[in-house]
């Protein structure tokens, strides 16, 4: 048996945890009709499974590397679901069907439109979070109402160095 820091329990006990709530993103996902096994949500799920079944008995960097992907994944799909659910109006299926299809890691593809869609459902949920009014049309990525002003939000996902030092500037 292969050594495992005595601090891997606390990620046993936070993956089950995330596991529960992750489930009910799913069944969100599910209930717009999508087969959210299908998808690189489905994935997700069956690493959650492999890494809690195998408990550290495999090559910890690459268990590790594929649950943190299943980890980050499933806490922005359930930030998602949280704030939807809860804003029904702004979301529809063709909004899902586009956020839940693509690669199952970010370096997957450079080009990648469905996390592209994904990001900036992540981007609004943060200004709803904050009390804004926000709508998702095809003006800008996302309109934000922000103190009696219009916010119009174009949402850029990090892709590569090069492109965070050519866009930050």
């Amino acid at each position: 048996m292969k050594y495992i820091d005595p601090g891997y329990d606390k990620f046993i006990f936070d993956a089950e945890k995330l596991k529960e709530e992750y489930q009910f993103a799913c069944e969100w996902i599910s209930s717009y009709g999508i087969d959210y096994q299908k998808t690189r949500f489905g994935d997700y799920e069956r690493d959650f499974v492999e890494f809690l079944n195998k408990k550290g008995k495999v090559e910890a960097k690459e268990s590790l590397r594929v649950f943190f992907n299943a980890h980050l994944e499933a806490n922005e799909l359930i930030r998602i679901k949280n704030v939807f659910d809860k804003h029904k109006e702004l979301i529809d299926l063709d909004s899902i069907k586009k956020a839940v299809s693509g690669q199952k890691f970010r370096t997957g593809s450079k080009k990648d439109q469905s996390r592209d869609f994904a990001f900036e459902l992540g981007v609004a949920t943060r200004f709803i979070k904050a009390g804004y009014y926000v709508e998702l049309n095809n003006i800008a990525d996302l309109v934000a109402q922000v103190n009696g002003r219009t916010l119009y939000v174009e949402c850029k996902r990090i892709k590569s160095q090069r492109q965070l030092e050519k866009r930050g500037k």
